[in-house]
This record gives C-alpha cells, sequence and structure tokens, in this order.
C-alpha cells in the first residue's frame, strides 16, 4: 500500500516537472520569436532608412546633397504657417524635383562628367536646385550648380597677333618716335583683333519678347493728341511733339530751363510751367507699364550670369535718391535731410528684374527713411512668392523681413579696388 502511494506521488511530481517543462519551453519559443520579430522589423526600417541615404532612386545623387523623395512626403504632409492648410493644397511652391538621368548617351555622359563619383549608384536622381533652369532643359540639360566641388580653371595668355609684331619691327627699322608707335599699335588693334567693334560696325539687336496681359485692363498704343494735352484752359506756344522733346530733354539731359527756353524759342517760366503739367500726365500714362513680370517669364529671359550663380533671382531692388529743394517747415526739412547724400532728398525703392526691365516704383519717401523701413511700407513684399530670391546691396538688412516669406535674401560680394 505504501508502495502504490510513493508510485503515485513519483508520478505526479514528474507530470508537474513535465508540464513545468512545457511552460517553460513555451516562454522560450514566444521569447525566441518576439525577439526574431523585432530583429527583422528594426532590420527593415535599417534598410528603408538607408534608402534615402544611399544616392540611390530616392535621394539626390551629388555629393553632399540631402535631399531626398522622405524629405518631400514630409514636406507635403506638414502644415503651411503662410496659408493655413497642409502643404499637398497649398499654392507654394514644392521646394525641389528629383529627375532621373536621361537615357541619350551624350547627355547621359554630361550627367556623368557633372556628378564626378567613383561609386555612382544604380539609379541616379539629380533633384532641381543643381540645374540652371531649375530642371533639364534643352539648352541646359546636365546639372551645373552647387555639386560639391570646385572646377578650377587657368586663364590663358594673352595672345599676340602677327601684325603687332610687324608694327614693332617696322618701328626699330624707322626709328619713329614712342608716341606715333603707341598710336599704331592701338589702330591696328582695334582693327583686326577678332570679336573687336568700330564704331560702324552694326551690332546684332537683343530682342527679348516675351507676352504679358493683364485681365483687368485693355492695352491700346493708339492715343489721341488731346489725351496728353496738360492743359485745356489755353494753347501754349509750342506744338505738343516740340512739348514732349523739351519734358524728355530735361529728364534726359537735365538741362536748365534757361537753356531750354533758348532752344525752343519761348521763356524761361513758359518752359518750367509745360515741364510741370507734363510730368503727372506721363505718369498717369506710362505707370501700365510697370508691371510685375511672372515668375516664369523672369526664369526665361534670365542672363547667362544669374542663370550660373543665382538662377532663381526674381528682383534686384535698391533705393535712388533725388535732391529736392529745402523745405522752410522744419519738420519736412528733418524727415527729409539725407545724411547720406549730405542733402534734402525724396528717396524711393526700385525694383528690376535680373535682364533690366523695371517692375517696382514706390512712392517718394523723405530722405531720412532707411531702406529697411521703405521696404516695409513701399507694399514691394505683397508681390514676392515662397521660393523667390531677392538681390540687394549690404545696406538692405531685411532678413527678418522676408524669412516668413520663405523669401531669400542675396547679397554679392563686393571687391575693394586697389588704391595703387
Amino acid at each position: 500500500m505504501c508502495a502504490a502511494i510513493d508510485l503515485s506521488r513519483g508520478a505526479a511530481a514528474i507530470a508537474l516537472m513535465i508540464d513545468n517543462a512545457r511552460a517553460l519551453i513555451t516562454t522560450i519559443s514566444i521569447f525566441c520569436l518576439h525577439f526574431v520579430f523585432h530583429y527583422f522589423l528594426i532590420r527593415f526600417l535599417m534598410e528603408s532608412e538607408n534608402k534615402y541615404k544611399t544616392g540611390g532612386g530616392n535621394s539626390c545623387s551629388v555629393h553632399g546633397c540631402s535631399n531626398n523623395r522622405k524629405k518631400i512626403t514630409l514636406w507635403k504632409k506638414s502644415m503651411c504657417e503662410l496659408h493655413g492648410e497642409m502643404h499637398d493644397h497649398c499654392p507654394c511652391l514644392i521646394p525641389y524635383r528629383l529627375h532621373v538621368m536621361p537615357s541619350k548617351e551624350l547627355i547621359r555622359l554630361e550627367w556623368i562628367k557633372s556628378l564626378n563619383r567613383k561609386d555612382l549608384p544604380k539609379n541616379v536622381y539629380v533633384c532641381s536646385e543643381h540645374f540652371i533652369d531649375g530642371k533639364p532643359t534643352d539648352r541646359n540639360p546636365s546639372p551645373k550648380l552647387k555639386m560639391g566641388y570646385e572646377n578650377k580653371t587657368t586663364p590663358g595668355r594673352r595672345k599676340i597677333l602677327k601684325h603687332q609684331l610687324s608694327v614693332k619691327k617696322r618701328k626699330l627699322e624707322t626709328g619713329d618716335s614712342d608716341s606715333d608707335m603707341e598710336i599704331t599699335e592701338l589702330d591696328t588693334t582695334l582693327e583686326s583683333e577678332p570679336g573687336a567693334s568700330t564704331p560702324y560696325e552694326k551690332l546684332p539687336e537683343a530682342i527679348c519678347s516675351f507676352n504679358v496681359i493683364e485681365a483687368s485692363s485693355t492695352v491700346s498704343t493708339q492715343y489721341l493728341e488731346s489725351d496728353f494735352l496738360p492743359q485745356k484752359d489755353h494753347t501754349f506756344q509750342l506744338e505738343v511733339a516740340d512739348q514732349l522733346l523739351l519734358v524728355l530733354m530735361r529728364l534726359k539731359l537735365n538741362l536748365i530751363f534757361d537753356d531750354l527756353c533758348r532752344r525752343f524759342g519761348i521763356s524761361s517760366g513758359l518752359a518750367c510751367k509745360i515741364f510741370n503739367s507734363w510730368i503727372p500726365v506721363l505718369a498717369d500714362k506710362l505707370k501700365s507699364l510697370i508691371v510685375w513680370l511672372p515668375r516664369e517669364v523672369i526664369r526665361d529671359c534670365c542672363p547667362e550670369s544669374f542663370r550660373e550663380n543665382y538662377p532663381r533671382t526674381t528682383c534686384i531692388i535698391d533705393c535712388a535718391e533725388t535732391f529736392i529743394q529745402r523745405p522752410t517747415n522744419l519738420r519736412s526739412r528733418g524727415e527729409t535731410y539725407s545724411n547720406y547724400k549730405s542733402h534734402n532728398t525724396a528717396k524711393y525703392l526700385v525694383g528690376i528684374s535680373p535682364h533690366g526691365q523695371i517692375m517696382f516704383i514706390s512712392k517718394a519717401f523723405g530722405g531720412r527713411a532707411s531702406d529697411k523701413f521703405i521696404v516695409e511700407k513701399s507694399g514691394f513684399m505683397n508681390y514676392l512668392l515662397p521660393g523667390d530670391e531677392i538681390m540687394a546691396d549690404r545696406g538692405f538688412t531685411i532678413d527678418d523681413l522676408l524669412f516668413p516669406l520663405r523669401v531669400k535674401l542675396n547679397i554679392p560680394a563686393f571687391t575693394k579696388t586697389n588704391p595703387s
């Protein structure tokens, strides 16, 4: 009886040990499964993260550039502070785009030469920040900007033409004076150097054509002569064409009224009255010619120097000052006095496109107003769009004004002239 009890106890103990072993094995198995799952999950995340760092199909292949497709995705899912909605639906321009290497062999070779990489990835993508036109075009198909390295060029020596050597040889043989030799060399060089132009040579005209149509106004080039008459209560002694010529000569050449009255055979007072009457008429008729060009037109007409160094420049700004008479009112005298000009002036902001067209002229401010104050109060910033770049000199400390608009300020480096 005791033996049976002991046997049953031993069997129960063995069964308990087996159950504990099974539970232990189950726990170990679950732990191993969790470990394997987390291992492969972490590996998958690391591989997906490395896709944006290898310079392959999801990131820019330019050395040192960190732009990738993931940043664009995050940017689209973020909130636009300017428009109060998601970037995917707001009118803000996308920061950059990724462009795939073209299939044409010659262009592919240009890309490979521009990238200058030994470990070129299988799938080559380059973001739009490295193209002069913002994307591959027929004129600039390969990336050239911010390539992560510098191309050093050595300037060549000036080529001496054969006719210059012959002139010097004749000088030594004939014994002419030094001054005659210098004049002869200068004349022959101007006439014989390739690419040099003479006063009689007709240079080709540079034509930039684009269509800018304002929806709110109808443009017409036909005007009646009565539209330009500055005063209708009486007629001047000059014809309308002569009056306009007088005003343009005054504006262009800054001629005094005594000179103009002698040229046109009128009194000095009448010349002054004609000029003062025509200025508001010209301002009213010509103000429609000052328009803010679309970004696409500015990029298409951008000079080559801007395409290489500042391809996204929208406008170049500066303040101009015009001398005025000293006001009798003390307050007006203080507001118009310019420390820079040491004179009472009227100051206004002028903005031009990279190819030289005037796009903005502000109202006149007193010469005491700072450049930053005029930029802030003139309404110039209402024309700027996110992604634009403005060029100005060092006096325009307007970074804090442009930062909320996502507009960049470019201040080119100024070189100092050698006094020697």
